[in-house]
């Protein structure tokens, strides 16, 4: 939380200094306000995780830091394919006795179409995160097929069991069972 707050707070900071200034003097002051209020929130949270604040700014381009990040990202994507999943559910299984009219099913599509924009969003968050870690502290691994880019058909299609959802990107990640292909398909 920590670490999106600050990359929140140094996007409005990049934009007042170098994006169009707002068109009065009020919102200009509006805006100040606000980065002070989330400055002031950031330091309590720092203190309540009994950290510095300046260090833990900092920390964010670490490898621990990137990989909260990425952790974070990937909960979230976690979190949507879920919902997404439990949406699609009625679809998936009419095996069971349940019979979905058309106007069901065309809600349904609906529904999911509906959220394609929020789960194509959490989709470039953590391709963008993956590949901000992978290129820093990883790059060999950065070309393995598993490391692409995931597009929102391929999110769709995956289950959740796929190995993707177990946390691989965070514990061992340098250990033959978790780099080489061939040593994970014989798991």
């Amino acid at each position: 939380m920590f670490y999106e707050n600050e990359e929140v707070l140094n996007e409005i900071r990049g934009e007042i200094c170098v994006g169009p200034w707002p068109s009065s003097l009020m919102e200009l002051n509006n805006i100040l306000t606000t980065i002070k209020e989330r400055e002031e929130a950031q330091h309590k949270l720092a203190a309540m995780l009994g950290k510095d604040y300046e260090q833990l700014r900092g920390m964010r381009t670490t490898e621990v830091g990137m990989l909260t990040l990425l952790w974070k990202a990937k909960s979230d994507l976690f979190a949507t394919a879920v919902d997404v999943r439990a949406e699609r559910q009625p679809l998936i299984s009419t095996d069971s006795g349940n019979i979905l009219g058309t106007r069901l099913k065309e809600k349904i599509m609906a529904a999911i179409q509906r959220r394609s924009k929020p789960v194509d969003r959490a989709i470039k968050l953590f391709n963008q995160r993956r590949r901000e870690y992978l290129q820093k502290y990883d790059p060999s691994r950065l070309r393995l097929p598993e490391n692409k880019d995931m597009t929102l058909s391929e999110f769709q299609s995956m289950d959740l069991d796929d190995p993707l959802w177990n946390d691989g990107h965070f514990y061992h990640t340098r250990a033959p069972w978790a780099t080489d292909p061939l040593v994970r398909g014989g798991i």
